[in-house]
This record gives C-alpha cells, structure tokens and sequence, in this order.
C-alpha cells in the first residue's frame, strides 16, 4: 500500500510539475498520502522561485549598477544585454543612450570653445555631420604676417601672450559674425561659415568678419606704446564644397572642414599682403552687390593649373565687375 501511495505521489508531482494536474485538483484532496506531496511542491516551488527570482534580478542589478556608473560620469560603462525580453531591450537602449551622450561629449569637448552655443547645438542635432556631410562653406584664413622676424629675440611666454591676444581678436570677430573657429595653426586661424548653422549668403558675414579684424588690429597697432610690436594680418576667403563633420579617432577627433576648397582659401591667405583682403571669384559673386571690392588680377596659386581671378576688399574702393562679366 505504501509502495503504491509513493508511486502516486510521484507521479501527482510529476504531473502537476508538467501541467498535467491543475494544483486546486489535488488541493480538494484529502488522503494522508498526498501531504508529502503538499510538502515536496512546497520545497519545489520555494527553490524554483528562488532560482527565477535570482535571474531575472540579477539583469536588473547589472542594469542598475550601470545606470549609477552613468550618472557618476562614466559615459564609457556598458551593460552586456542578456536576452530579448523586457529586460533585454531596456538593456540595449541604456546603452544606445551611453553612445549617444559620449558622442556629444565628443563633440562639445572638440568643439565647444570654438562656437557659439547655438552653432554646437546644431552639430548636435544634425546627425548627418558626424560621419561627415558635404556642405558649402566660406572658408577664412587669416596669417600674421613676417611672425618669425616678428617674434625674434622675444621670450617664449611673451610670444604666446601676443598670440593669444591676436587669436582672440580673430576670436570675437569671426564668431561674432556667426562663423566656425577651425583651428589654430602656428601663426594662422582657420575659419569657416555656412556650416553647422545655416547662412543664407555666408560670403558676405565672411568677408565682414575679415574687415572687422583689420580694423581692429588697425586700432591695436595704433594704441601700442614704445617698442611694443605691432601685428598685421593678410586673409583669404573662398567659397565652395567642402566635408564637415567630426573626424579623427576616438581618442582624438576634431570637428572641421576638409576639400580643395580649403587649399584655394589658404593659397589666397598666402598671396595676401599684410592688411590685405583678397577673396576668390565665387565670394565676388555673392558679394559684389553689398562689398567693395577691386579687381586684383589672375593669380596663380600653388598647386593649381589655371589661374584664378583675385579681387581685394578696400575701404571704400567701389565694386567692380569681373572680366569674364565684361567679356
């Protein structure tokens, strides 16, 4: 008999384990013999709610563990996804939501002290510019002229000093103006409008800019006292395509602006006088309405085949027609 009731209540086990018994049947059971039933599928119940308990907890805790990792700055922990339930999918877009803010720290951190606000949060917004975006730009290069003999014989400190008294008058005209600070290269600055924010005709903010920095430095030079040396600049500006996004590694990446177009406006920086403007053909279109400019020849540039039409901006020099147009 008793070899019997233990057979039935294995297999009661077995079956309600299964599926195959619905647990409120046996509940309206009495016999003694399926009180070690109750007993076994207590025990069972406990342990096999245990184990579920600490799996599906033990994503959460991970996830959790991320999340304050997150807050506390590390924009770089990551959380293995563990499935595709619930979990997992929240799992997956915990980490989507670290790319993203590391990418924006990419951003800011390359970018931020070289725009205005309104200009990074463009860069933020559009995605195209990441991978890089083919755009068309004005580009600005502006160059110390004579630097070297310029600096000879001055402390290292004091050279740096007037760099960055000259760079930030470049500074505040080119951003002023809606413009994008590319970089600082030696005794140079590079500069770019039209990109990320637009401009309706970013030529013309592009060649004000240029003229606000000879009139500043101007007013520099003329308030200087005894031996103090004075800084004068040749610029070139250029209008065409170029790629704009952030390129680089991911340790090291810079957000700016690369094509011929680039080369064009710093060959124009090169053949320019000090405080001298000369812009290319394509910003004399865009501006000849609204900036006096003089006709100042073809110039070959270096690495260019064909010479190209150069034309100066002058204060008060009347705007001239280009010699294609009077062809």
């Amino acid at each position: 008999m008793r070899s019997l009731q233990f057979r039935l209540s294995s297999l009661v086990v077995v079956l309600v384990l299964a599926g195959g018994i619905p647990i409120g049947l046996i509940a309206q059971a009495k016999p003694d013999w399926l009180i070690p039933i109750w007993a076994i599928l207590g025990a069972l119940a406990g342990g096999v709610g245990a184990v579920a308990v600490g799996i599906w907890l033990r994503p959460l805790q991970r996830l959790r563990a991320g999340v304050e990792q997150l807050a506390g700055g590390n924009l770089e922990t990551r959380v293995p996804p563990t499935g595709f339930d619930e979990v997992g999918h929240l799992t997956r877009a915990f980490n989507s939501l670290g790319e993203s803010l590391l990418e924006k720290e990419r951003v800011e951190r390359a970018f931020g002290r070289f725009a205005s606000d309104y200009v990074v949060n463009r860069v933020l917004e559009d995605e195209s510019l990441a991978p890089g975006a083919e755009r068309e730009v004005t580009i600005l290069f502006a160059d110390i002229r004579s630097f070297t003999l310029l600096s000879e014989g001055m402390k290292a400190p004091d050279v740096v000093a007037l760099l960055n008294e000259v760079f930030q008058l470049a500074s505040d005209c080119i951003l002023d103006r809606g413009g994008t600070l590319d970089k600082f290269m030696g005794d140079a600055v590079m500069a770019w409008f039209g990109a990320p924010a637009p401009l309706a005709n970013h030529a013309r903010p592009a060649v004000e800019a240029a003229r606000a920095l000879q009139r500043a430095l101007a007013e520099r030079n003329a308030a200087l006292g005894k031996d103090e040396p004075e800084v004068r600049m040749g610029v070139g500006i250029h209008t065409g395509p170029v790629v704009v996004g952030t390129i680089g590694s991911r340790q090291r990446s810079d957000f700016t602006a690369i094509g011929d177009s680039v080369n064009v406006a710093q060959r124009l920086g090169d053949l320019a006088d000090p405080g001298e403007i000369l812009v290319s053909e394509a910003v004399w279109r865009r501006v000849r309405e609204d900036v006096a400019l003089s006709f100042a020849g073809a110039r070959s540039l270096s690495g260019r085949r064909a010479q190209v039409h150069v034309y100066r901006a002058q204060e008060g020099v009347p705007a001239v027609a280009s010699p294609e147009a009077n062809s």
